[in-house]
Order: structure tokens, then sequence, then C-alpha cells
């Protein structure tokens, strides 16, 4: 049995990637791994102006082709924001510009916020509607590691796991441990197998591409969540949506969602 682990600068961090299987197997796995990684690092970027995404928002109203990754995201990120009464909301891409969160490429005057509504797809095609500015952020950065995920299994390897910054996924007969940060400490808090998470804090350091930053019209004070979920984009999507919850309603409703809430601590 042959181990392989390697790191590449993507996604706005560093994403790890680390395979088990057949010798002559495992190095194609994980450079197949990260080629996908990086194919949505490019098309979904807020911060590139040559993305797909990019392309999308300044189609000012128009119908774009996207690549079918694309598409899968924005339909994800659209689901995630009716399911959840627009707790996640893919359509803040305009409130962001005008905080100077995210780059300003030339678009058209945006509203700040929009619904799951204004999104409109059409087999690969994708319309935006009212003026909005979508921004896809940490679930293109998730929806990233499941892919690279699925692409390992289908190379046949045993096992292994994709790191991106925190969101992390593990299959076969990887493990790892997990911890739930609390104040300026981590606190163990067992061991991830088959599954994924992701932690989310009210206000996020801006790095690289895929910039991390919660926006809100009453955003709960500061706080660290921790999801654990069966796929990465869901995790990722479902820290925001804790992010955001008031009160005790909050692991309710990440359960309802398809997530387990395993973090609630408040930063220091």
């Amino acid at each position: 049995m042959a181990e392989i682990l390697r790191t590449r600068p993507l996604l706005g961090t560093f994403v790890e990637i680390s395979a088990t299987g057949g010798e002559a197997l495992v190095m194609d796995a994980v450079s197949a791994a990260f080629a996908v990684v990086e194919a949505i690092h490019k098309s979904l970027s807020f911060q590139s102006p040559e993305s797909d995404l990019t392309r999308l928002n300044l189609a000012d109203g128009a119908w774009a082709t996207m690549p079918r990754d694309a598409v899968r995201v924005i339909r994800l990120a659209r689901a995630m924001t009716r399911a959840s009464g627009g707790l996640f909301n893919a359509t803040l891409g305009g409130q962001m510009v005008a905080l100077g969160i995210l780059p300003d490429h030339g678009f058209a005057p945006a509203c700040s916020r929009g619904s799951a509504d204004d999104i409109e797809i059409n087999g690969n095609s994708v319309r935006l509607r009212r003026g909005i500015l979508l921004t896809l952020d940490g679930i293109a950065k998730g929806y990233a590691v499941d892919r690279a995920v699925a692409v390992l299994k289908r190379h046949g390897a045993w096992g292994g796991a994709v790191n991106a910054g925190g969101d992390l996924r593990v299959f076969g007969n990887a493990r790892a441990p997990i911890s739930i940060r609390q104040g300026e400490s981590f606190v163990p808090a067992g061991i991830l197998a088959d599954g994924a998470i992701a932690s989310s804090g009210g206000q996020q350091a801006e790095d690289g591409r895929f910039r991390g930053r919660i926006v809100g019209d009453t955003l709960p004070a500061l706080r660290t969540m921790t999801v654990m979920a069966a796929q990465a984009w869901r995790a990722d999507a479902l820290t925001k949506v804790a992010c955001l919850s008031a009160g005790d309603g909050a692991r309710d409703l990440i359960g309802r969602l398809g997530g387990q809430l395993i973090g609630d601590a408040q930063a220091q």
C-alpha cells in the first residue's frame, strides 16, 4: 500500500490532499483531484476578473452559459438560500462590493441582496435578475473538496482526505482528529470518518480568491460554529446558517438542513 500527501495554494488557502491505495494509482489520483480543484478555483472566484462567475455577474441580467460544475454549485447555493429562509444567501455580492470586501470588476449598480428567486437556471445557462451579484465563496470551496474526493474514489483510492482551509472531508479507511475552537484555544471533539466538517466565525480573515466574511442584518455575537455533514459544501454552507441563527433553534435548524452542529463557542 502507498500513501501520498500533497499541498498546493488554491481556493484562497492551502489545499491538502492525501490518499492511500495501490502504488501505481495514488499519484495519478491525487494529481487528478488537484486538477478538479484548480478548475473550480478558476471558474468560481469572485476575485478573478476572468472567472465564469465574474462573467455571469457582468451579464447584466442576460443568460450566460456556464460549465457543468459551476451550474451545479449555483443550483446548490440557490437551494440552500431557499431552504434556510435566506440565512445562507448567495446573492450578497452587491453588498460585499459596496463594503469593500469584494472587488468591483466594473459591475452595473447592484442590489445589496436578493432572493433565491432571482437566480434562474435553464440547462447549462444561468441568469441573474434584479441586478444581483452572485458570490459563492465557501460553498464553492466545499464543493471543490467534494469533487476532489469523488475523483480520488473514481481512481481507486482506498481512503483519503481533502482539506481546504478547514473544509475537511475524509473517506474510506482515513480518519482525522477534529477540534472545536473555544476562544483562542482548540478543544478535541472526536474523530471524523466518512464525512465532512467545516467551521466559520462571525468575521473571517479575507484571504485570496475565496474571501470569507459573514454578513447579515442581525449578526449575533462573534462566535465560531462547526458543522458536520455528509458533504463539505453542505457543512460549509450550514456554518453560515448557524452563525446567523438566533437562540437554541439553531441546532434543530441545522439538523433539518442535513447537518449536525457540534460547536457553538463564543469567541473571546
